[in-house]
């Protein structure tokens, strides 16, 4: 799934000073690599991280199906993690509405970006992310897991045929189809399940009193 960060760094306050004045945090930065490029890297909060994983965001959503929890070196995280990742399929269906309207918009978003780029590699590139986004949001509404969405795997040769195609024109009836069939998946039967919100809601409290008790108590 297409994004402009390129990392994302999650933040625990240390002490209770900064728990209780200044443990609020959300910014991107553009940052640079020793190839001499930039990326952009957010930072964020814990609990910032955790409400925009309860409000259905599909791009933090992702971070749970990557390899964040193989990066983490503080070993009072790691049993936090292990529980976002041991619950991520039902995360990504804790407000299945949001996500699913949240996933619609991006599609939209990236078929205007598409429509609108002159032939070239550019064009071919919005073109595959618009695929990608049409095929997540139809497979979200199927039910599948989220993982499973966002898996390119069972798409790879369009995308490459798509990728192979400058003029970005050869598949815009089948770029435009799939996003016409991922509309009707959402207007026929718009998702509304919450039924795993109190559990999670729990579960979400749990670990994050764990997390921050251990961090001040480390740092008091």
């Amino acid at each position: 799934m297409e994004s402009d960060v390129d990392t994302k760094s999650i933040v625990v306050p240390k002490d209770f000073r900064s728990l209780l004045y200044n443990s609020r945090c959300s910014l991107n930065l553009i940052v640079s690599s020793t190839s001499n490029r930039t990326g952009e890297a957010n930072i964020q909060d814990w609990i910032t991280f955790i409400e925009r994983l309860k409000k259905g965001n599909p791009q933090f959503i992702e971070t749970l199906y990557t390899d964040f929890y193989n990066i983490v070196n503080d070993g009072k995280c790691v049993n936090a993690i292990r529980w976002l990742i041991e619950n991520r399929d039902k995360i990504a269906r804790y407000d299945e509405a949001r996500t699913a309207n949240a996933l619609r918009e991006m599609m939209n978003n990236a078929l205007n970006k598409y429509s609108l780029s002159p032939p070239g590699p550019v064009r071919a590139k919005k073109a595959m992310h618009v695929v990608r986004l049409s095929y997540a949001l139809s497979w979200y509404l199927d039910g599948l897991d989220f993982g499973k969405c966002i898996d390119e795997s069972h798409i790879t040769p369009l995308l490459l045929r798509i990728r192979a195609d400058y003029s970005g024109l050869e598949f815009k009836k089948t770029i435009e189809d799939e996003c016409i069939y991922a509309y009707k998946l959402y207007y026929k039967n718009p998702p509304s399940s919450k039924e795993n919100q109190e559990e999670l809601d729990s579960g979400f409290d749990c670990i994050t009193e764990k997390l921050y008790k251990a961090q001040v108590l480390e740092n008091s």
